[in-house]
């Protein structure tokens, strides 16, 4: 059996480093996730009433709030950005601050409260910087209203918002909903918020 060991020494060496490498992977590029596997289409209870809650309050598809949570946070309440974005809707404090004690929030890991804050500032931005439900998401995740503006000038629409507006189509025609009644023109011909 010693033989066996030192003749295979360098096999067992890179066979060795090969499952810390995996391991280390797995740690290092998805701590939260380890052994769970997320479906988009699976919106966790807890998000699924909240979005019901605060889109009925602000008049947007909860099917829009449970998709940027998908594309936010995976569905993770725990989620914390390398911005320091935290929640379910990756909400940053050092932004939204002022919104967060208007709204009655001090714990962005809570789903509820969280939610609460990213609809109201996405509703914000729908009122006082664009109409359209596209460029208010892209300004949302981060992009500057001059560059939104132009690129729906030209008649481009961000991965992203596309995204999110997909999937809340896909949600709603689940749900059972007649979707396309539920979305008004927009850049692409559909907007969740009305």
């Amino acid at each position: 059996m010693r033989g066996f060991f030192k003749n295979n020494a360098w096999v067992l060496m890179v066979l060795f480093f090969i499952a810390m490498i995996a391991v280390m992977y797995r740690i290092v590029d998805q701590p939260d996730r380890i052994g769970a596997e997320t479906n988009m289409y699976d919106v966790p209870e807890e998000i699924a009433d909240a979005a019901e809650r605060w889109g009925a309050e602000y008049n947007v598809a909860p099917e829009l709030i449970e998709a940027m949570c998908w594309y936010e946070s995976n569905y993770d309440r725990h989620c914390v950005s390398s911005a320091g974005c935290l929640g379910v809707m990756q909400v940053g404090p050092q932004w939204h601050g002022e919104r967060m004690k208007r709204c009655g929030v001090s714990d962005l890991f809570d789903v509820d409260g969280c939610i609460h804050v990213g609809v109201d500032y996405l509703v914000e931005i729908l009122e006082n910087d664009t109409e359209e439900l596209a460029a208010a998401l892209a300004i949302y995740n981060g992009q500057p209203k001059s560059k939104v503006d132009a690129a729906i000038y030209d008649g481009y629409m961000s991965t992203y918002a596309e995204s999110i507006l997909d999937l809340a189509y896909e949600l709603e025609t689940l749900h059972g909903k007649h979707s396309r009644a539920r979305f008004t023109p927009g850049i692409d011909g559909r907007n969740a918020v009305g």
